[in-house]
C-alpha cells in the first residue's frame, strides 16, 4: 500500500491517506481535513442547532472527537462520512445538554457501524448512515 505524505495546506490528499496521517499523529492531516470539511460541517450543524456558536462549537468538537477516535473507522474512505456522524451526535447532545466528553465516551463504547446507524426516522440521518 502506498500512503503519500500530507503537508500542511495540502486538502488535495484523498481521505484514506488523511485518515492514515491523523491516526499516525499527523496534525497536518487534521488541518487538511478540516479545511476541507468545516464549512460544510458548519452548515450541517448551523442547520440543526439554533444558535451559530453552538454549530461552532460543534464542529470544533467534531475534529477533537475524530482525532481521537478515527482509528477506529474501519473504511478510511467514508471520512466524511464519519465526521458528519460525528457532527449528528455533536448536535444531539448539545440539544440533549450533554457534554462532548460524554460524546466522546459514547464513541469509545460502540464501532463505526453503531455510529453511522440512524438514531432518527428523519431523512437526513438516514442519507447520513448510508
Amino acid at each position: 500500500m502506498s500512503v503519500m505524505f500530507v503537508h500542511d495546506g495540502d486538502i488535495s490528499a484523498p481521505d484514506r491517506d488523511l485518515v492514515i496521517a491523523i491516526v499516525a499523529g499527523g496534525a497536518a492531516a487534521l488541518t487538511a481535513a478540516y479545511d476541507r470539511y468545516a464549512q460544510d460541517l458548519y452548515a450541517y450543524c448551523r442547520f440543526r442547532l439554533p444558535e451559530p456558536a453552538d454549530a461552532v462549537d460543534a464542529v470544533e468538537d467534531t475534529f477533537i472527537v475524530t482525532s481521537a477516535s478515527v482509528y477506529r473507522l474501519t473504511d478510511p474512505d467514508r471520512l466524511r462520512a464519519w465526521l458528519f456522524a460525528v457532527a449528528r451526535n455533536e448536535c444531539q447532545f448539545r440539544m440533549s445538554g450533554a457534554s462532548s466528553a460524554q460524546l466522546y465516551e459514547a464513541l469509545r463504547a460502540t464501532d463505526d457501524t453503531e455510529i453511522f446507524a440512524p438514531v432518527t426516522g428523519d431523512t437526513e440521518s438516514r442519507v447520513l448512515a448510508n
